[in-house]
């Protein structure tokens, strides 16, 4: 088995996840997709209560998606935009930074982005936010670094009645703490990462000022064909995080991280450099920054070794952030979670460290 560190990216589920997935598809060859469907509206009903406990909201506004992607973008596509301008955050998602410069484009639509360097400071959005503001956008946590965003004091800040906070908890949803009462309009994040569901969920939370401003009940945004094998999966999932409890599972990930930290520190790997955990940050996350010309080598290495991590892309997938501007760089993000072990931390430090010989 690979050493897999890549659970910010796609979480490895366990094997009760995998194998309701398994019973529900075998159901549909046995009995159609129809009746199957019928005969798992408990394991439905169950992952959506799973669901809106882990977001701390209602039922009736907890609502299924395939990616955070494209419930983000069923939620910008009904916000009244025009004459209006939009708060960013300097680490939101490439994907949506792309989307909202498309809409830019063709409405009187304002992009303003806060400078990372204010970006933590509830102050800072505080300043910016006035009459015309019509969503303030932010990540739970960060993709590439997983620093912490005050989520709660932003949500916590006066606003038009329209203007929603809306945040992307992917990165959050499963090792931090993260829900509705923080004071999010919409939260949203896929499953497959911490949470470790299967690929092709999402879940998402609406407050009623989100709806009403979006004109629509949560209900709305969820499409009525998706997968029912997936979405059962989801529950297991969900239920078993919920079980053991997103405390536990960060206490655990943390140890990992601190024994991934502790095993590269003093190494000579290539003149690469561990970024600093600096600041309020999720556990789980360490990052290596290395030359370009240096890549090849660190990634022959790990592959080597049969071990699994993630070069970031910050140009494509955090394009605002101050990562994305260091051209000269390439970043590793090793990202353990519960099925990892503290030996292999050391491992992997051994391999880094060898690959510069």
């Amino acid at each position: 088995m690979p050493i897999y560190l890549n659970a910010a990216s796609h979480g490895l589920p366990d094997r009760a996840t995998l194998e309701a997935a398994k019973t529900r598809i075998e159901a549909e060859l046995d009995h159609g997709t129809v009746l199957s469907e019928d005969a798992a509206q408990a394991d439905l009903a169950r992952a959506r209560t799973a669901a809106a406990r882990l977001l701390d909201a209602p039922g009736a506004r907890t609502i299924f998606g395939t990616t955070t992607t494209q419930l983000w973008q069923a939620v910008i596509g009904r916000l009244p935009l025009n004459g209006r301008r939009i708060l960013v955050s300097p680490h939101e998602w490439g994907a949506n930074i792309r989307h909202l410069r498309h809409l830019a484009s063709i409405l009187d639509l304002g992009i303003d982005v806060v400078p990372e360097d204010e970006a933590f400071d509830p102050a800072a959005w505080r300043s910016r936010i006035d009459d015309r503001t019509a969503a303030i956008l932010l990540p739970a946590v960060t993709s590439i670094e997983g620093l912490l965003y005050p989520v709660a004091a932003i949500g916590a800040l006066p606003r038009p009645e329209t203007a929603l906070v809306i945040v992307d908890a992917a990165q959050a949803l499963g090792r931090a703490p993260v829900s509705m009462e923080a004071g999010c309009d919409v939260l949203l994040g896929t499953a497959r990462k911490w949470l470790r569901g299967p690929r092709g969920t999402a879940v998402a939370a609406l407050s009623p000022r989100a709806e009403r401003t979006l004109g629509t009940g949560a209900m709305a945004l969820e499409a009525r064909d998706f997968n029912v094998a997936g979405r059962c999966a989801l529950g297991v999932a969900l239920n078993a995080c919920l079980d053991a409890g997103v405390p536990a599972i960060a206490g655990r990930i943390a140890e990992l991280e601190r024994d991934l930290r502790g095993a590269l520190a003093g190494r000579d790997i290539s003149g690469a450099q561990v970024l600093a955990a600096a600041g309020a940050h999720a556990p789980g996350t360490v990052v290596l920054s290395v030359a370009v010309a240096e890549r090849d080598r660190i990634d022959n290495a790990l592959r080597e070794q049969d071990i699994l991590a993630k070069w970031s892309l910050p140009a494509t997938e955090e394009p605002l952030s101050r990562l994305a501007q260091v051209g000269d760089r390439a970043f590793l993000r090793m990202t353990p979670h519960l099925y990892n072990r503290g030996e292999e931390m050391r491992v992997v430090a051994g391999a880094l460290a060898g690959a510069g010989r």
